[in-house]
């Protein structure tokens, strides 16, 4: 019997594979949006840029089959950590930023990272808890300008909470060069912890086969000219993987925001051009209860994930003019399971 990972093609066993191959065939076509420092990338930039991460990450002794964690709300932060570490054959290794005494000291004990980045601001909080368990993990703060957040220099408390701390800065790693790919399909990718509904949260361990299977089965409705709209959060799947690992996948661009807003969500839309988005749970309800506005139809969103499937989808579909509504099983254990689609006005 032919397992999984033999069944995928040669030329593309990881997201890696597939990166470069964008990298090579359209380097100069846009990747990535940061909405929130509005800052584009193409293909070229990204990898350049990812690579300064993975430098920076070897210089301080990341090696492969490490986990590299993060504990941030920054969606951009989130993907250049996320495929720089992929780049040194680390793991990713995100922690939900809102987690907090308790249930982020069993995370962080039970994650066991060697590294841990966060932002200034989430700083005492991390230190505190790993001081309080005594964990080797070592920590950095992000101080790049052009990925932070925070327009003010840091306060004093700030600046004593970081003093001798290594600092995320892209520009302290050389001019970007190529590194070669060290990960395979049998490799971890990932440790996502689930939200803790049903219990305490459990760390998922996903490898680049499961993420290949996730994004390849995604791409199937994805094209090189979509651009898709993420503003889930990083440290689960919707977000990192079925949004952002899925359009570099697929070679389209990803509009990235920190967080969903629905009064500025439309707005949002019309300044990317997004194609694609995913609406889960109560983001519907506020999109259909907001005012009515002659602009509702004015977008371009063509393809709408909606999890979980409702009976307002043709309310939604028919209200701001989308053309298919697409329905999915799935979790951080199985990926995707089951995709269906409905094509709200019968054009298919």
């Amino acid at each position: 019997m032919t397992s999984l990972v033999e069944s995928f093609p040669r030329e593309s066993p990881t997201i890696l594979h597939r990166l470069a191959h964008w990298v090579e065939a359209s380097p100069h076509s846009p990747c990535l949006l940061d909405g929130e420092n509005d800052l584009e990338l193409d293909y070229a930039e990204f990898d350049r840029l990812t690579n300064r991460v993975a430098h920076l990450f070897l210089s301080w002794g990341i090696e492969p089959g490490q986990r590299v964690s993060l504990y941030s709300d920054n969606a951009l932060l989130s993907a250049l950590v996320m495929f720089g570490a992929w780049k040194t054959g680390a793991a990713f290794c995100p922690v939900n930023p809102q987690l907090t005494g308790d249930l982020l000291a069993y995370t962080l004990q039970d994650l066991d990272a060697s590294l841990l980045i966060s932002d200034a601001a989430l700083l005492g909080e991390v230190q505190e808890v790993l001081e309080a368990l005594q964990l080797d993990t070592a920590v950095a703060v992000n101080v790049d300008p052009a990925v932070a957040r925070a327009d003010e220099p840091l306060n004093d408390a700030e600046e004593n909470r970081v003093a001798g701390l290594a600092r995320f800065r892209c520009s302290d790693a050389g001019d970007g060069a190529a590194l070669p790919v060290v990960i395979d399909a049998h490799d971890v990718c990932s440790i996502i912890y689930t939200s803790g509904t049903t219990g305490r949260p459990k760390g998922v361990v996903q490898k680049h086969a499961w993420l290949h299977a996730l994004c390849a089965t995604q791409a199937t409705w994805t094209h090189a000219d979509d651009v898709i709209h993420c503003d889930l959060p990083m440290h689960h799947i919707g977000g990192a993987f079925s949004l952002f690992a899925r359009g570099l996948w697929a070679g389209a661009s990803v509009a990235l925001w920190d967080r969903f807003s629905g009064g500025h969500y439309w707005d949002r839309i019309r300044r990317s051009g997004a194609s694609i988005a995913l609406l889960i749970d109560v983001m519907v309800d506020w999109l259909l209860d907001a005012p009515e506005d002659f602009r509702d139809r004015d977008n371009s969103l063509a393809k709408v994930h909606m999890q979980p499937l409702t009976d307002k989808h043709l309310p939604l579909a028919n209200r701001f003019s989308i053309d298919y509504i697409v329905a999915a099983y799935g979790s951080s254990e199985v990926g995707n399971a089951l995709l269906g689609f409905v094509d709200e006005h019968g054009q298919a």
